[in-house]
């Protein structure tokens, strides 16, 4: 009896580990999916790989996110309000 025990876990395993292989195959066609680039496409999504990127037709990117835009506006206030109260 514990040896049918054990062919049935051990076959439950195989089945296990071959979903898990299917699975892996189709994340790596997935990845490579992803990472083929349309010519079309002249913008690089990721920013933190810009400037590790050469060779590219396109132009240098600025990105920009809310943190950057909120802090740049909060500073341009300061100095515009530093400016009206200093003497001139």
């Amino acid at each position: 009896m514990g040896s049918a025990v054990d062919g049935e876990e051990i076959l439950e395993r195989k089945k296990a580990w071959a979903e898990l292989e299917r699975e892996q195959a189709e994340v790596k066609r997935n990845i490579k999916t992803l990472m083929r680039l349309e010519p079309s496409t002249l913008a690089i999504d990721d920013p933190s790989i810009a400037d590790r990127v050469s060779n590219v037709r396109m132009k240098p990117q600025k990105y920009e996110t809310a943190e950057d835009t909120a802090t740049e506006k909060r500073m341009q206030e300061q100095v515009q309000a530093n400016k009206a109260a200093s003497p001139a």
